[in-house]
């Protein structure tokens, strides 16, 4: 369950703030949470053409994460507001996002009826844009298996903003290093924040939602430039694109759409991918469509189809999957999950965003079947 903290400010904060802001600050609302989702997964034609049976490092139906966050009132409508949180591999217990101790979130920040401006290594707008319109969300088996870089797209060094007006919500990102430490999958270290090279390793993002019940529209654009150390992978078991000069360009442009139709949940969605340097171009072209039906009060079933299109077309592929979640509490569930890749001739595309180990030799199918579960603290 989450536990609510109240704190004092500490000593150190009192005196470099002086006595007399000490004396006036509000208490820290702290609240601790986190999520634990592990279990068992079969990936056919795996590490070649063989069968792979393991607990995913990765995720399951969802991210494995431990996390602090909090705000103090700081009167007139203001606040400070924080968030640290640690992404963590339950087969070994070891941290996610490259090794990171705080590498899911870890931000401070002003809030207020204007809206959340804060710093720090902090999700780019494309991960919010997905939120509505993707019904799978970051599981084992869904966008993520043929663009992983979307449902890790954090950034380091960034500062950002959001802001809600009647039924509209935006939210921007820049950042000046975007990948210092590693752990973006198929983007390599990047670390920016370089005198005279400031555009090396930049990264910016928006979003723009509407959002009226019961409907909603969202588009979101994306642009990571290159730098030392950088790499920009198109697809599984494809040579990574050279993306070193601060001029190289990996460009996301995204559109989503869902619907409520009573309980179930509608959604669909379009992602244009664009790689350019001075030696390459690449580019590609993904949708989906998706849905979700509450069975019971207990039972939610899950179901998504999605079709990723290289401009070489003799790389793509086509994925189905579907999947049931049993609520056992409001915060503990168990889950069935399935996804059926298609690969074409020369794509190695896997079914499983659960770690490593799984790609297939060129155009082989995968199947993934995983039973798990999950609780929320």
């Amino acid at each position: 369950m989450k536990k609510t903290i109240r704190a004092l400010p500490v000593a150190a904060l009192a005196l470099a703030a002086g006595a007399a802001q000490a004396q006036q600050a509000g208490a820290t609302n702290v609240t601790i949470y986190g999520l634990v989702d592990s279990g068992i997964e079969v990936v056919t034609h795996a590490g070649g053409d063989k069968t792979l049976v393991r607990v995913p490092t990765v995720t399951g139906e969802l991210p494995s994460r431990l996390g602090f966050r909090g705000s103090e009132d700081l009167g007139d409508g203001l606040k400070a507001v924080f968030t640290i949180e640690a992404g963590l591999g339950l087969d070994t217990g070891a941290s996610a996002q490259g090794g990171r101790t705080w590498g899911r979130q870890a931000f401070v920040g002003l809030a207020g009826n204007w809206g959340q401006v804060a710093f720090g290594r902090q999700y780019s707008a494309m991960f919010y844009a997905l939120g509505d319109s993707d019904v799978l969300g970051p599981a084992v088996y869904a966008l993520g298996s043929v663009d992983p870089g979307v449902p890790n797209a954090r950034v380091d060094n960034a500062v950002t903003y959001r802001g809600t007006t009647g039924d509209f919500t935006g939210y921007a990102s820049w950042s000046f290093g975007r990948d210092v430490a590693g752990g973006t999958p198929g983007a390599g270290t990047c670390a920016g924040e370089t005198a005279g090279a400031n555009t090396a390793c930049r990264d910016w993002s928006a979003m723009l939602r509407w959002a009226p019940k019961p409907y909603g529209v969202t588009v979101a654009y994306d642009e990571m430039r290159g730098g030392t150390g950088a790499a920009a992978s198109f697809f599984n078991g494809a040579p990574s694109i050279a993306f070193t000069g601060a001029s190289d360009k990996d460009r996301r442009l995204f559109a989503g759409a869902y619907v409520m139709l009573g309980d179930t949940r509608l959604g669909a969605g379009w992602l244009d991918r664009k790689v350019e340097t001075a030696a390459t171009e690449a580019k590609s072209k993904t949708w989906y469509i998706g849905a979700s039906y509450p069975a019971t009060a207990a039972l939610v079933l899950d179901a998504q189809f999605l079709r990723t299109t290289n401009a070489d077309r003799d790389r793509s592929a086509s994925m189905g999957v579907a999947r049931g979640t049993y609520a056992l509490s409001k915060r503990s569930a168990v889950y069935l999950q399935t996804g059926y890749l298609a690969n074409s001739a020369l794509a190695q595309y896997s079914v499983s965003g659960g770690g490593a180990g799984t790609t297939p030799l060129a155009g082989k199918n995968q199947l993934g079947t995983m039973i798990g579960m999950r609780h929320a603290f």
